[in-house]
Order: C-alpha cells, then sequence, then structure tokens
C-alpha cells in the first residue's frame, strides 16, 4: 500500500460521526432544535482545513491504484461534509445542496425498499407488544403511521438467518474460538469482568492465535470517557476503557467481534496484503455487521432489530420527506409503548431519553439544513447485515462454509464490492461456488 496513504489514513481521518458532536432542544410545542456544540465547530475549523490539503495532495499520487484512489476519496468526501457542516453555522451561504450530494456519495447504497422491509418489522414488533388496555388506542394510531409508509415489499428483500446458517457457522465459530469461549464459560467466575480481566481474556486469545500472535496483536487498558472496546488495525491493538465491564455472555461475543476484526486485518498482512490489513474503501459497512452475525451464530439467538431505528429515521427523511419534530414524536411514541410493555419504570422519562439519543446520532450536525437529509452513517448496521446473513445463508445452503469464511476473513473488505472482491483475489482466490452469489446480485 502507498506509504502516504498509510500515513494519512493514520493521522488524518476525519470521521463525520466523531467530529459532528450536537446538542437536541426540545420546545415546548414539541419542535426540534438541534445544534452543534461549539467544541465541534473549533474543533472541525481548525482541523478541515489541513486535513483536506493533505488529503488533495495525495489524490493527486499518479502511484495510487484504482483501490487506493477510492480510499482517498472517501477521506476527502467525509471530510468535506463536516467541513459544509461546520460552514453551514459559520457563514450565511446555504450549502445544503453540497451537503445531500456528499451524504449520497458516502452513503448513497441507501435502499428505499430496505427501509419499506424495516417499516415492516417495526410495525409487526409493535403489535406484537403485550400493552394495557389504555395504551392500545396509542399503539393503533402509531402503526397506522407507520403502514402510510410501509408499502408491501417482497418477502426476500429482509434476509434471516435460517436454521443452518445457526448450525453451520456456529460451528464453525467453535472451531476457531471455542477454546476461548469454553474457558471464559467454565472459568468460575460469577461477577461482571472488568476492564483488566477483559484485556487478560483478548492476550489469551492473542496468544493461541498463530496469526495475531506472529503479527504482534496486543491488547491493554485506555483511558476515556466512552465505556466501549476497539480494535485499531492501524497499531495492532485491542483497547478496552478502563470503566468497561461485561458479562460471561458479553465477554464471550467481544471475543468473536473483536477477534474478528483483528484477525481479519492479521490474516491480511500474512497474505501481503497491505491495502486489506488496513482496510478497503467499503470494508467498515460489511465488518462490522459480520461480527454482529457471528455474534448471533455463537449464541443461536437472531437480534433482527440492529440498526433498525437508525435505518427507519434515514429513510423518513430521505424517502418520505417527515420533519425532524415527527420523526422525534414518532420513536417518542415506539420508546414509550416498548417501555410500557416491559413494565419499565419512568417509561416517558426512559422514552424521552430514547428519542433524543437516536435525533443526536441520526441527524448529526445536520443543523439549518433543508429537510429530507440525515446522517446516514449508522445505516451500516441494518443495511450490513442484511448483506451478511444473505452471504452466510448461502454459504450455509451450499455447504461451502470452511472455504467462504477462509476466503472473507483473509482481508478487511467488502465482498458485495466487485472491485474489492477483485483486489482480495489476488491473495486469496475466491470459492468458485461462492461466485454464482455475486452474479445473482450483479
Amino acid at each position: 500500500m502507498n506509504k502516504n496513504l498509510y500515513t494519512a489514513r493514520a493521522e488524518y481521518s476525519f470521521a463525520p460521526g466523531r467530529r459532528l458532536d450536537s446538542d437536541v432542544f426540545i420546545a415546548q410545542d414539541g419542535s426540534v432544535d438541534i445544534t452543534l456544540t461549539d467544541s465541534a465547530l473549533e474543533q472541525i475549523a481548525a482541523d478541515a482545513t489541513a486535513a483536506r490539503e493533505q488529503w488533495d495532495l495525495l489524490y493527486q499520487d499518479t502511484s495510487l491504484n484504482e483501490q487506493e484512489r477510492l480510499i482517498a476519496r472517501r477521506h476527502m468526501a467525509e471530510i468535506t461534509l463536516a467541513s459544509c457542516i461546520a460552514e453551514q453555522m459559520l457563514y450565511e451561504e446555504d450549502v445544503s445542496d453540497e451537503i445531500a450530494e456528499l451524504q449520497e456519495e458516502l452513503y448513497g447504497y441507501y435502499d428505499p425498499e430496505l427501509f419499506r422491509a424495516a417499516v415492516s418489522l417495526k410495525r409487526t414488533q409493535l403489535a406484537e407488544l403485550t400493552l394495557p388496555p389504555e395504551w392500545q388506542i396509542q399503539r393503533s394510531e402509531v402503526v397506522a403511521k407507520l403502514d402510510a409508509w410501509g408499502a408491501d415489499v417482497s418477502s426476500d428483500t429482509l434476509a434471516q438467518p435460517t436454521h443452518a446458517t445457526f448450525e453451520m457457522v456456529g460451528d464453525w465459530l467453535q472451531d476457531n474460538f471455542g477454546d476461548i469461549v469454553d474457558e471464559i464459560e467454565n472459568d468460575g467466575h460469577e461477577s461482571q469482568y472488568d476492564a483488566q480481566q477483559i484485556v487478560e481474556y483478548f492476550q489469551k486469545l492473542i496468544g493461541s492465535t498463530p496469526t495475531l500472535h506472529k503479527s504482534g496483536w496486543r491488547a491493554h487498558v485506555v483511558q476515556r470517557k466512552k465505556s466501549s472496546v476497539t480494535t485499531r488495525a492501524t497499531d495492532k491493538q485491542i483497547v478496552v476503557s478502563s470503566q468497561r465491564r461485561s458479562s460471561k455472555d458479553t465477554l464471550q461475543g467481544l471475543m468473536i467481534h473483536e477477534g474478528g476484526h483483528a484477525l481479519r486485518s492479521a490474516l491480511a498482512e500474512e497474505n501481503g496484503d497491505e491495502l486489506g490489513q488496513y482496510g478497503t474503501a467499503a470494508y467498515a459497512r460489511f465488518e462490522e455487521a459480520l461480527m454482529i452475525a457471528f455474534e448471533q451464530c455463537l449464541t443461536g439467538e437472531h437480534t433482527p432489530t440492529r440498526g433498525l431505528e437508525h435505518y427507519l429515521a434515514a429513510g423518513l427523511a430521505s424517502t418520505e420527506n417527515v420533519p425532524k419534530d415527527e420523526i422525534f414524536k414518532l420513536f417518542f411514541q415506539m420508546s414509550f409503548l416498548k417501555n410500557v410493555a416491559e413494565k419499565k419504570e419512568e417509561p416517558e422519562e426512559k422514552a424521552y431519553a430514547t428519542a433524543v439519543s437516536f435525533l443526536r446520532r441520526d441527524f448529526a450536525g445536520m443543523v439549518d439544513v433543508d429537510e429530507g437529509i440525515s446522517h446516514r452513517k449508522d445505516i451500516d448496521y441494518f443495511y450490513g447485515l442484511n448483506e451478511a446473513w444473505r452471504f452466510l445463508n448461502y454459504i450455509s445452503a451450499h455447504d461451502i462454509v470452511d472455504e467462504s469464511l477462509s476466503w472473507v476473513m483473509s482481508a478487511k473488505f467488502n465482498p458485495f464490492v466487485a472491485g474489492e472482491r477483485e483486489h482480495v483475489e489476488r491473495h486469496s482466490p475466491m470459492p468458485q461456488k461462492l461466485k454464482n452469489l455475486f452474479e445473482e446480485i450483479a
């Protein structure tokens, strides 16, 4: 991989979701006001110009190959998006059209048909809630709203894991991660695991996985506000926030999830694929979903709601042009009904907090921007899971799980993008039987 590209990715990454720190205010009349925090505006203004200059220079480098150029272009679009959003607040010129174009460039794979399938799924979930009689009229009103948007969709639009997928992919996970999963299951630990204990298990995973061990991966505790676990391919680290705590089941899932992220990078390095070691342009929207699907295959429990609300918000804004005020009210109502059904204390207050949280993420930085534009970053979960289940169902149905997962784990790439498949095949040939899947969707 071009070393200047590697340096730029490590030093000048400008992911919008980390920059567009938004606040949400709800007026007494229910109107919504989303504002960027002063610190976010100042940081964007300070960093965007310098970062964009670096990427502009790199993009002009004639030694970049096609896949490297796509990576550079994606970073340029992310920087420009954040910069335009800051300009929308700082200056008088309306750049809504440019923001919409950048959203389309970065997240143009948004699918209105999948949005309608998401609406249908949400409608079904609401209909299945067990509610006291006094709240059933409100549920009917919410379902009626969803009916207006959820036109009939093809039954195969939304992929669902089959029994064979759970069984066969679960067996593959046991073969590859079973030792560490079983050790956690039988270690006699009854309370939650703290950050240091989580790191110790990651170190055991690294030590028992030759590819990770030889590549020099390591795990350690870091101080940060978010209670998170992150895999960093650029410096071969799995970092655990000092306040992170995990149950036994969650820790087993973390071994699969974060270990899977690390393994894709380490296997690419082993194969001499530097681009695949750090990730292709579209790898993220598939890889995260694949790891979530792996977690569900480990437990044998399908959770179809992961990312559902984010996709709904994007679709309501983009496809149905629903104002932010109305999206907030809908999310509040859906969350409130769910809280009532689950008999949670203070259901109204919790629903309010949930709706505000979704608004902050799904309209991050979209201040004084025309209606119909949402920040689509989080559509990756629902969209990517749909592709991941489609992939896993296919390889299970055709009994090619071992060879197909060996191939898809060989680098950080998106197998549903033709150019990325072709790149990876130079280092790790795709199983012949798997080619039919991509020919079907071409």
